[in-house]
């Protein structure tokens, strides 16, 4: 195994090292290394068009899992992309234990109001902290939906807000 290799499993362990070390102290380091056992899923919807994708560390209880939300909130009715209350609901039953802090990566237009609603109160029961962190744009809906208790955003992020209005 080469250096990079080692360095980058090292990092992927949250092992802390020093980079000067020699690649074989580096790979001993390696081997002690406690194992993670990360997991990742993704979820399809929309008959296969449209993903959501968990990663957690089973091992690792209090560490975060990722879920990414990268799609309009609610099902459209004729091609049945959209992101509903049932795939959220999916997506967190795999998610062990109950109470393990979420980190929502979200990068969507918004979308339907009443989905948005069910999705936030059903988030509300959620006994860990919840973190959105918007990775691309987060719009009408999207903006409010994950009641988070902290919000982050790279600085080319977008969010949108805005009043509500309707057509008929």
């Amino acid at each position: 195994m080469n250096r990079k290799h080692i360095v980058r499993q090292l990092k992927n362990k949250g092992v802390e090292f020093d980079h000067n070390l020699s690649t074989k102290d580096l790979d001993a380091l390696l081997s002690r290394a406690p194992v993670i056992n990360k997991i990742t899923k993704s979820f399809d919807y929309a008959h296969g068009r449209g993903k959501i994708s968990i990663a957690f560390n089973a091992a690792a209880e209090m560490e975060p899992a990722e879920i990414m939300m990268c799609d309009e909130i609610g099902k459209d009715p004729w091609s049945g992309e959209g992101i509903s209350l049932k795939d959220i609901r999916d997506a967190l039953t795999e998610i062990t234990p109950k109470n393990r802090p979420l980190n929502f990566l979200v990068n969507s237009p918004g979308g339907s109001v009443s989905e948005g609603c069910a999705i936030r109160n059903y988030l509300d029961s959620w006994n860990g902290e919840i973190t959105k962190t918007i990775i691309g744009i987060s719009a009408s809906t999207a903006s409010w939906c994950i009641p988070a208790d902290k919000v982050r955003a790279f600085k080319n992020s977008q969010i949108f807000l805005h009043q509500c209005w309707a057509m008929v």
